[in-house]
């Protein structure tokens, strides 16, 4: 069955059959307004009708973003629907960027980087919905 795929001006987004929020940034588009990140957690809210869900990014595209948006991202208010947090990297750049924001921002969810989606997948399954 293929997942329902919703799409915001930064990212796309979809709930695989594990019940796993894939979010999926955009390479051609940055996310450069706080607006953007607020338009992501409303479309995992909607996708979820609410209920705080294991969550995958997947920042490969190596798009950086402004220090506002990670402090959004890792708020209180940004991860309300989230239960925890899969980081895919893939370049050293996505890695850099993916640690600063762990390590700065300290997100209050279990959030991990990942090299594999399959390994990424696995933990997240250990955070059921």
């Amino acid at each position: 069955m293929t997942p329902e795929i919703t799409t915001t001006r930064t990212a796309r987004l979809w709930i695989s059959e594990d019940g796993i929020t894939h979010l999926v940034t955009n390479a051609s588009v940055r996310a450069e307004l706080l607006a953007d990140a607020r338009e992501n957690v409303a479309a995992i809210s909607s996708l979820n009708h609410g209920i705080p869900v294991p969550v995958l990014v997947d920042i490969r595209s190596g798009q950086s973003i402004d220090r506002e948006i990670r402090d959004y991202y890792s708020s209180k208010e940004g991860l309300l629907i989230i239960k925890a947090l899969a980081l895919l990297v893939e370049s050293p750049m996505t890695q850099l960027m993916a640690n600063l924001f762990i390590n700065i921002n300290q997100p209050s969810v279990p959030t991990r980087l990942f090299n594999s989606e399959d390994s990424a997948v696995a933990w997240l399954r250990k955070f059921g919905w």
